[in-house]
């Protein structure tokens, strides 16, 4: 009986350990989520809604309202059975899959979420619920929309556009820049374009970088050279690229072709040379005789 009684209180010790590290787990846990941007949700294995942590006050309401209701249900239309088989594929495998799809609100507003989920099982292993930690991206998804028109609006334009790294390495290549100078978009990323619109060296930028580093622009008439081994002629505009700190990050050029021009220009000046010289010729003709 000691020895039963003994037993028991171990127990009952152990017991309370386990209760004490529990609590203040639990009590760990809820402080981080209550506490992130993240959206934190747990959900049971047909996607009802256990807990939402308060991030998801600012975009679906208070969360104790969204305890039991199908988290399917603010899905996009759009993105809806996809999520739902990601979901079900992770519930059946155990293997927590990352995922992007749209909130549609009831205001119609619609917010990008980029999620990612893993399991929690029981004590047998078995799949007891889901943890889905997402984030809103929807400010990020804009950006990428706006960087995408931009550069949509780039490739419509007639001007052969292009931007380097300080070093000299292309990051951005438009489609006149294709068209005009031979080097598709993939092959003239991260090459020095200088080796690559110069590749007889010629070219010494020194005193076009000191001008660029001094007054942030510079433009002047250049000639390089297409993949095919074509010299063009160009109106050339850099400018410096500065951070939000002001510090220079790149160089953007605007290149004009020139070269129909510049030849176009060429034959008047000589067409006008050797009318001057005929009226010379007449001249001195006319007092000879």
């Amino acid at each position: 009986a000691i020895e039963r009684a003994i037993a028991e209180a171990r127990e009952h010790a152990k017991r309370r350990d386990v209760e004490r590290a529990l609590h203040e787990s639990q009590a760990q846990f809820q402080q981080i989520t209550e506490n992130v941007a993240d959206l934190i949700a747990v959900l049971d294995t047909e996607g009802r809604r256990i807990y939402n942590n308060p991030a998801y006050r600012t975009i679906l309401g208070d969360p104790v309202n969204l305890r039991g209701t199908t988290s399917f249900d603010d899905i996009h239309p759009g993105d809806r059975e996809r999520i739902r088989k990601i979901f079900q594929e992770t519930v059946r495998t155990g293997v927590g899959q990352r995922a992007e799809y749209r909130f549609l609100l009831r205001d119609g507003t619609v917010r990008y979420i980029e999620s990612q989920g893993s399991v929690i099982r029981d004590e047998r292993g078995q799949v007891l619920n889901v943890l889905v930690v997402s984030r809103d991206v929807t400010e990020r998804r804009r950006a990428e929309e706006r960087i995408r028109e931009q550069a949509s609006l780039l490739d419509q334009a007639r001007d052969a556009i292009f931007v380097t790294g300080l070093d000299g390495k292309v990051t951005y290549w438009n489609a006149q820049a294709e068209a005009l100078l031979g080097w598709t978009r993939d092959e003239a990323m991260s090459r020095d374009v200088k080796s690559m619109l110069f590749p007889d060296g010629r070219f010494e930028c020194q005193t076009i970088c000191e001008k660029l580093r001094a007054d942030g622009r510079w433009q002047g008439e250049l000639r390089p050279q297409t993949k095919q081994g074509a010299t063009l002629i160009v109106e050339s505009r850099w400018t410096l690229v500065r951070d939000d700190n002001e510090v220079p990050k790149s160089i953007l050029f605007i290149n004009t072709d020139v070269t129909e021009q510049r030849r176009i220009e060429s034959q008047f000046l000589r067409t006008q040379r050797m009318e001057s010289i005929g009226t010379l010729a007449g001249g001195i003709a006319h007092d000879l005789n």
